[in-house]
């Protein structure tokens, strides 16, 4: 069993990183230099680090969030009302039924 929850550990820090396929990054492990010790695997992450420096490319490329700005001044009246919205909808509405 101890090895199963060793293997699932191993698979979860790989795929943390977030490879476009895990298997190349696998490959590319040093098994020697990974130990299991109390459940934790040991020299797993500094090898990880170093293949993410080596090979950007097996990984995806982290995107910046992208940012919308803030609401609108009067969007939002006093506690939650949208009033200020519904009178310009009210007011673009009439424009088109007039």
């Amino acid at each position: 069993m101890e090895e199963k929850e060793a293997l699932a550990a191993f698979d979860e820090a790989i795929l943390a990183l977030k490879p476009i396929s895990a298997r190349p990054v696998k490959a590319l492990l040093s098994m020697e230099g990974i130990s299991l010790e109390g459940g934790e695997c040991t020299g797993l992450n500094e090898q990880l680090e170093a293949i993410k420096t080596d090979y950007p490319f097996l990984f995806e490329e982290e995107k910046p969030q992208l940012s919308f700005g803030r609401a609108t001044p009067g969007a939002l009246l006093g506690d939650g009302d949208y009033e200020g919205k519904e009178k310009a909808n009210r007011a673009i509405r009439s424009l088109f039924n007039a």
